[in-house]
């Protein structure tokens, strides 16, 4: 296991963290996905009791992504707010504002139904829904019939490990294909695709602090 690994896609050279987040050092950029802020706002307005500190906790971990390799650009792809404009939004926001230095850019996905004019007033700009940079395209959602290389989020990857007897258990990962590279949700609630890797796929398993590649 280690605190961080290395893989190539494309032109790329990614480092990848357990806290699920890529870094991309020739760019100086964190790659995140489907961090789903708000949900907890969301789910109390529908009469779901959830804390309002799980999202506090949810921000300090990417701030400490941020410390952690010293990023000067922030890409999301997709999901970086769960549904509407809420107060978990706005504390948000506020945030932000600690960071302005630092470029936050959003490649929107299906959640991400707030109206454009909010993402200029918090300083998140909003990128073509397939952005292409360094020969990759950088999208939320996968497209099965993509042969162009591609970094996608939006299904929550996870891979389920089995022990000798009937225990098992799924973790969060990075996954990897020929020309596909899912990230894994950074969000710490919501649900999980799970991966069933081929032969030459690569499975990033993320473990509280380490990393480990899957052997399939």
């Amino acid at each position: 296991m280690a605190a961080c690994l290395e893989t190539e896609f494309g032109n790329l050279q990614l480092e990848l963290f357990p806290e699920r987040f890529a870094y991309i050092r020739k760019l100086n950029t964190i790659l995140v996905s489907d961090l789903h802020l708000g949900r907890s706002g969301h789910y109390r307005k529908h009469g779901i009791p959830m804390p309002a500190s799980a999202e506090t906790l949810e921000v300090l971990r990417l701030e400490r992504c941020i410390k952690k390799v010293n990023a000067q650009r922030i890409l999301i792809l997709g999901d970086l707010f769960h549904s509407a404009h809420n107060a978990d939004v706005d504390r948000f926001v506020r945030w932000r504002e600690f960071y302005e230095n630092i470029d936050f850019q959003l490649v929107p996905g299906n959640h991400d139904i707030i109206h454009t004019s909010f993402y200029e007033h918090a300083k998140i700009k909003l990128m073509d829904k397939e952005y292409e940079e360094e020969g990759v395209l950088f999208l939320h959602e996968s497209k099965p019939d993509e042969s162009r290389l591609h970094i996608s989020g939006h299904v929550h990857p996870a891979v389920v490990l089995r022990g000798q007897g009937k225990q098992s258990l799924r973790l969060n990962c990075f996954y990897q294909t020929s020309n596909q590279f899912l990230l894994p949700a950074f969000t710490s609630w919501g649900g999980h695709f799970t991966i069933k890797p081929k032969r030459g796929d690569k499975v990033f398993v993320c473990a509280e602090t380490e990393l480990h590649l899957f052997d399939n």
